[in-house]
Formats: structure tokens, sequence, C-alpha cells
């Protein structure tokens, strides 16, 4: 795996804790949009109309535990690869390595932070690169083998 790939693991994460929280959203306005059944007018015992609502709030309760379960490992990868990031030795490959994969900031606004030029941030962002597959990644891969 790469290095890009490998820190691109918080970008996927976070993307499909969106698509999540989109799930869970949309999950609660059906909820809001199901209607009561008037019960007075039945004889005859039925439950088909009660099971939507039942099955729609089980629906978004395991929607929000798969949530708190991707939360929590966004959580925890995040905490893993700042500290593997915060390992190197060059102070601006740090920097520019954790606001691109941990902060998820774009080119142009790491530009703006680091008061450099687009040009310049592209550059150092494949030295960085370069720099974290050796001194992290390579150096796991050859320890694991």
């Amino acid at each position: 795996m790469s290095a890009k790939e490998y820190l691109n693991r918080i970008r996927i994460l976070d993307f499909q804790i969106q698509q999540k929280e989109k799930q869970i959203a949309d999950a609660r306005d059906l909820q809001g949009n199901i209607k009561g059944f008037d019960y007075s007018g039945v004889k005859v015992q039925t439950s088909s109309h009660g099971d939507a609502t039942i099955d729609l709030a089980v629906k978004i309760m395991t929607l929000e535990q798969e949530l708190t379960e991707k939360l929590f490992a966004l959580q925890t990868l995040r905490a893993k690869i700042i500290d593997e990031i915060a390992s190197l030795d060059n102070e601006t490959h740090i920097e520019l390595l954790t606001l691109r994969y941990c902060h998820l900031e774009k080119f142009e606004l790491i530009a703006l932070d680091m008061n450099m030029s687009f040009d310049r941030i592209r550059h150092l962002h494949g030295e960085a690169l370069k720099n974290f597959q050796t001194k992290v990644l390579d150096v796991r891969k050859d320890s694991t083998q």
C-alpha cells in the first residue's frame, strides 16, 4: 500500500461517516412522515401498520450504532496516523501531511496556511509522501518480515 493510499484511509472513513449520517437523517425524516393508525374501528387484531414504525426505529438505532463504531474507528485511526506523521524528521512534511490527511484540508488552503505557493505545496507533498513511505511504512514492513 502506498503512503497516499494509507493516509487516505482517514478521508475514506470520514466519507463513510458522512454517508451514515445522511442515512440516519433520511430515516428520521421518513419516521416523521409515518402516520399513526386509528385502531378504534378495527375489530380484528392487526399490527401491520405499527410494524413499519418499529422497523424504522430499529433501523435508526442500528444505523446510529454503526455510526458510533465508525466514529470510534476514525478517532483511533486519526490518532495513530498523527503519531506516525509526527515521527518524521522534517517539520514542514509533518505540518503538510497533518493538514492534508488528518484535517482533510485542500492544497489551496494548506498553501495559504503555510504561506507557500500552490506549486511549492504540491512539490513538498510528493517529498513528504516519499519520506513517510520510507520512514514509516517501509520500516514497519521490514520489521514484520
